[in-house]
């Protein structure tokens, strides 16, 4: 078990776009090492529909127990509104930063109750790309009035100053480069973007020998090809994915209702293969995942299709899932992830077990760096 959280701050949440803009402070408390982060849609009052809803960061230690909820800002004049569709199950992923000390969020700058927000033009409806830290400080990274227009901007990820996002078309969009646009625009949708042992990685469910995850050789700013490795079958739906650090063994939820769950995929010989799939809950499917993979045997955490938190120690395939959560009426359950790390600079009292943990994490980060560094040096280096 991780270590419960040993510190807690206040801080203001700021803005920042090209220069620095500070709206009314909402109080956040940092998050807790080892704690999982929940993105939830809806504010529980009303059924969920395709207009835009209101989002919060909800936190989790790993047993389940609730330790608070982060709203995001929505109303009209917020410098940080940021909202998703509320019905659409394909929006709404968590991205750790390739330092592990950010969250990457997306969604659109409009008001809860804009109709049929992911059918909007990006003009009238910006489609925006933020990190969180782990003091629960936010930053705006991107606001575009063009990119994924008349489309759902689905996950982000960041590294440095860089970020790239993934949407229902248009392919890899790299947000902050010279020339912002897409940088593979071969497959349609795509689910989740992250940074796997320092190369940008995706999940697509599109077409029936196209399905599963892609990796980028580095960080791409321009366009580039990338490489299928992950091959699923004409009914998988992938979504969120994991690797180990030493990128032998992963994990892809997968939303099938029937069939889907965690797999597990283990890499020899250059080849990735399926080696079995750890079930959801009779009549469920994984959205959202996040695995530790300090044990003998990794756990599993995910969100389920029927808006449940999860948790599966990797024992085999004849696995039992745990619940931990449920979510309340009228409010979905989508992006998982563990909370962010502080940056060297910030400070936590942190003793025994949970510095081990920190110290574990930190040399993960290093051998991320490390491979990202070597394979584009010309990347501002991490600080």
């Amino acid at each position: 078990m991780k270590p419960h959280r040993t510190f807690h701050r206040i801080v203001p949440i700021l803005l920042a776009v090209s220069s620095p803009l500070i709206f009314n402070p909402a109080i956040a408390q940092g998050f807790g090492q080892g704690d999982l982060v929940v993105l939830q849609v809806g504010d529980g009052s009303a059924a969920l529909t395709s207009a835009a809803t209101a989002v919060s960061l909800v936190e989790y230690d790993v047993t389940g127990h609730l330790r608070q909820s982060l709203a995001l800002p929505s109303t009209a004049g917020s410098l940080a509104r940021l909202t998703q569709a509320g019905s659409s199950t394909s929006e709404g992923y968590l991205s750790l930063s390739a330092d592990g000390a950010s969250l990457a969020v997306v969604g659109y700058d409009a008001s809860p109750g804009t109709a049929g927000i992911a059918s909007t033009t990006a003009s009238a409806a910006n489609r925006v790309l933020d990190k969180i830290t782990s003091t629960g400080v936010i930053s705006r990274m991107v606001s575009s009035a063009s990119l994924f227009s008349g489309q759902n901007i689905r996950s982000g990820v960041i590294s440095g100053s860089d970020a790239w996002a993934v949407g229902s078309s248009g392919g890899v969009v790299a947000l902050t480069s010279a020339t912002p646009g897409s940088i593979y625009n071969s497959l349609t949708t795509l689910r989740v973007a992250n940074i796997a042992n320092g190369d940008l990685t995706f999940s697509s469910q599109s077409g029936t020998t196209t399905r599963g995850i892609y990796q980028f050789n580095g960080l791409p700013t321009a366009s580039s090809t990338p490489v299928q490795i992950i091959v699923e079958d004409s009914s998988a739906k992938p979504v969120d994915f994991s690797f180990s650090a030493d990128a032998t063994i992963a994990y892809v939820s997968d939303e099938r209702t029937t069939g889907g769950g965690v797999q597990k995929w283990t890499k020899s010989g250059g080849v990735w293969s399926l080696s079995y799939t750890l079930n959801a809950g009779s009549g469920r499917g994984a959205r959202g995942l996040a695995v530790d993979f300090s044990g003998l045997n990794p756990t599993v955490f995910a969100t389920t299709t029927q808006n449940e938190l999860i948790r599966l120690v990797d024992t085999g395939g004849g696995a039992v899932p745990t619940v931990l959560a449920t979510a309340a009426a009228n409010l979905e359950w989508r992006g998982l992830e563990f909370a962010p790390i502080p940056e060297p600079g910030e400070t936590a009292a942190a003793t025994g077990a949970g510095l081990a943990i920190l110290a574990a994490v930190r040399h993960w980060q290093k051998v991320r760096r490390s491979r990202a560094e070597s394979k584009t040096p010309s990347l501002i280096p991490f600080q």
